[in-house]
């Protein structure tokens, strides 16, 4: 994915918030040159996020709180 995550904000490409039920995954994936964040996940679990790329976003590329 290129160009995602909208600009000063906590809107990533990829997002996941409150997720605690469901198990999500993401691999195998290349995210780039976006303004905002790549990655956000916040008060989640049971996700498994293995063998992507993630480069070159303005604000940040992979955050993560309370997972």
């Amino acid at each position: 994915m290129e160009n995602c995550g909208q600009i000063d904000t906590e809107r990533a490409a990829i997002r996941f918030e409150n997720n605690v039920k469901k198990i999500h995954s993401i691999s195998n994936s290349a995210f780039h040159s976006g303004l905002g964040m790549g990655f956000r996940a916040k008060n989640s679990k049971n996700l498994n996020i293995e063998d992507n790329i993630w480069f070159n976003f303005r604000q940040v590329g992979f955050a993560v709180d309370s997972v």
